[in-house]
């Protein structure tokens, strides 16, 4: 048995699937959740437990496979704009910050380093917001010096993976990106970013690896904990959100693929870099010279699991239980009878609005907040669609979706009624992982081309079309949503 294992470091944990290369099949599936430490302004993540989240979901794989299976290739993926400072020993030095945490410099700052962020962005594609991982690493420069002056590198939580099986620092493109650290039109690490900060800018002399190109292999003495993984090869993956663009199908079709998970991304490809006016839409790295531009306005699932566990006291313990909040809002009509909610906890990229209900009304239950949720949340999906339409110069003719609640039926038929066009539900729910698989595979000689992994893993689970009667009211609630927002 060929196997190729991918890897999806995620906000809550990780993610891994296993692909049998003379079958064509993913034959395997595993995961395993971390706590985050979090506190107002905070949110970091213990190297420990990453590493030790990584080991289990790996023995899980390992016992859904027949014994002795073992991978031929690997590859990891992760959001890219957490930050773990380590030294040249790879020994962490502090906790990951997340992406999410919200130490970081203000774009206000980023003169006194040399650079305005217009420049920034240019130069890198990505935001000088707090999501960008050199925010996070010039912040510890100026507020926490000495931790900034040990450190021989600042890792994502997918290269520090890598590093520790490789037995080396390691960096992949795909971390650099919304690392911030990454020149997107010469792809490669950016030179002298910095220009106040001289030879000593964050990763300097660290190799930057292009997504779909071999690391090295599993080496390194902690592969002793983990036969499956014993001699297989490293291969650098993109970020999550394009990785997902990879394994959901959706990349070089003129397709939007979105991720419906804790906050909702919004990506497609593009022939060459495609920036935004307002500086806020990150452009990310494809293999094989390819580009996409992403954006999330930074509503999500993170307002949904809010709202039910307000409404259970808990979070629903199953699809049945899911099924049956939905159900409340089967009779309640589009609009929700005026209820309005603004579904937003993260306003990185959509500053000063502030997530809300309005027009509350007696008669208003909870069917009329449910749906109200799922209508804001496809309103907050159509503005991220709608800014990469513009800056893409193209529309698409469908959205493909994977994530956490692409198997909110609900929701979904919602979605396609306020975009007005059929929204299509990947097969593969874990579609960063299986993007992170589908750069291993062809990067150990299972598929011809990308384009040949691209068909194998466009899958569609189900498909979710327009209700015209709908969709005309929606086309009017949209502008009314967006201009009270």
């Amino acid at each position: 048995m060929s196997l190729i294992f991918g890897y999806d470091a995620g906000t809550h944990g990780i993610r891994a699937l296993a692909y049998d290369t003379r079958r064509r099949a993913i034959v395997a599936a595993a995961k395993s959740e971390y706590r985050r430490i979090t506190a107002p302004g905070i949110q970091e993540l213990e190297p420990d437990r990453l590493w030790r989240s990584f080991r289990e979901a790996t023995a899980r794989l390992g016992e859904a496979l027949p014994l002795g299976a073992a991978a031929e290739a690997l590859a990891i993926t992760h959001q890219r704009g957490t930050v773990l400072p380590v030294d040249a020993a790879m020994r962490p030095l502090a906790n990951a910050r997340c992406d999410s945490d919200g130490r970081a410099l203000g774009a206000g700052e980023l003169s006194e380093y040399g650079i305005s962020a217009a420049d920034y962005y240019r130069k890198t594609g990505c935001p000088f917001l707090s999501f960008n991982g050199a925010a996070k690493v010039l912040w510890c420069h100026k507020n926490a010096p000495e931790l900034y002056a040990r450190a021989a590198a600042w890792l994502s939580p997918q290269d520090y993976l890598a590093s520790r099986l490789r037995g080396r620092l390691v960096q992949s493109a795909g971390s650099a990106t919304r690392g911030g650290l990454y020149d997107i039109d010469g792809r490669r690490a950016a030179r002298g970013l910095f220009p106040a900060l001289g030879e000593n800018q964050p990763n300097a002399g660290l190799p930057c690896v292009e997504p779909g190109r071999c690391l090295g292999e599993a080496t390194a003495a902690t592969v002793a904990e983990l036969p499956p993984l014993r001699g297989a090869a490293l291969v650098a993956a993109p970020g999550d959100q394009p990785a997902a663009l990879l394994g959901c199908g959706a990349a070089g079709r003129g397709q939007i693929a979105v991720n419906l998970g804790t906050t909702y991304v919004a990506s497609m490809t593009a022939d060459a870099p495609a920036f935004d006016p307002e500086c806020l839409v990150t452009v990310e790295i494809l293999p094989e010279g390819g580009y996409a531009p992403e954006f999330g306005t930074g509503a999500g699932g993170q307002f949904m699991d809010w709202l039910s566990a307000l409404l259970l006291g808990r979070m629903p313990s199953g699809q049945r239980e899911w099924d049956a909040l939905d159900a409340l809002t089967q009779s309640v009509p589009a609009g929700s009878e005026g209820l309005l909610a603004v579904p937003l906890l993260w306003q990185v990229t959509s500053a000063g609005v502030r997530g809300r209900f309005a027009n509350l009304a007696s008669f208003h239950t909870r069917g009329h907040f449910l749906r109200s949720v799922y209508e804001g949340l496809a309103y907050e999906t159509r503005l991220a669609v709608e800014r990469l339409e513009r800056i893409g110069g193209r529309a698409a003719a469908a959205v493909k979706v994977f994530g956490g609640m692409s198997e909110n039926r609900r929701l979904l038929a919602i979605l396609a009624s306020v975009l007005r066009r059929p929204v299509q539900a990947a097969y593969q729910k874990q579609a960063s992982a299986c993007g992170a698989l589908l750069c291993a595979a062809r990067a150990a000689g299972h598929f011809d081309n990308l384009a040949k992994a691209l068909t194998w893993a466009d899958q569609i689970r189900a498909t979710y079309m327009p209700n015209d009667k709908e969709a005309a009211y929606y086309d009017g609630g949209f502008t009314s949503y967006r201009d009270a927002r």
